[in-house]
């Protein structure tokens, strides 16, 4: 059965697919689906620009002045992503089962005591750096890290070589020549 404009159709009516298929848009069925998608979206959002996605936090470090007592060691990293060092966990003053926070910055990673941090302090008492922050560091297996011990926040700070790298080579480039 041919598709008919004046005929009201019901589900499980007979209806000629290839007619409908083979129907053109016409000038009155054009301007009938542009009244339903004008009263489905107001025209008040038609002229409205998307704003660009706002950034996403960034976490800041905690400012260390020079008198604060800080611990450094400079582990090597395991395959499961443990740097052991006895002296920086001491120096946070972390436990064993104790959760920590991880937040990955720019050029470190922070580590601190949090009741919703998703690590908890391993009973070796080591850091351990996640996997999917190991691949963003490129951090392998064997590398080196800088672990700072911020004692009086119970904060650790692991940098990556190629952070103490460019911090040098930007040291370096502007200190003048002794």
């Amino acid at each position: 059965m041919p598709i008919r404009e004046d005929v009201d159709y019901r589900v499980g009516d007979a209806v000629d697919l290839e007619a409908v298929a083979r129907r053109s848009v016409t000038q009155e069925g054009s301007a009938a689906v542009d009244r339903i998608l004008n009263a489905v979206i107001p025209d008040a959002l038609a002229t409205v620009e998307p704003s660009p996605p706002e950034p996403l936090p960034v976490a800041r470090l905690l400012s260390s002045r020079r008198d604060d007592s800080m611990t450094f060691a400079l582990p090597r990293v395991d395959r499961a992503g443990r740097a052991h060092d006895q002296q920086v966990v001491d120096a946070a003053a972390w436990l064993p089962g104790e959760p920590i926070e991880v937040i990955a910055t720019t050029h470190a990673v922070v580590f601190r005591p949090h009741p919703n941090g998703l690590l908890k302090v391993a009973p070796t008492r080591c850091v351990t750096i996640p996997a999917a922050t190991r691949r963003r560091f490129s951090i392998a297996a064997g590398d080196r890290v800088l672990l700072a011990a911020i004692e009086a926040h119970r904060t650790v700070i692991a940098y990556p070589l190629t952070t103490l790298d460019e911090a040098l080579a930007a040291f370096h480039s502007t200190s003048p020549a002794r």
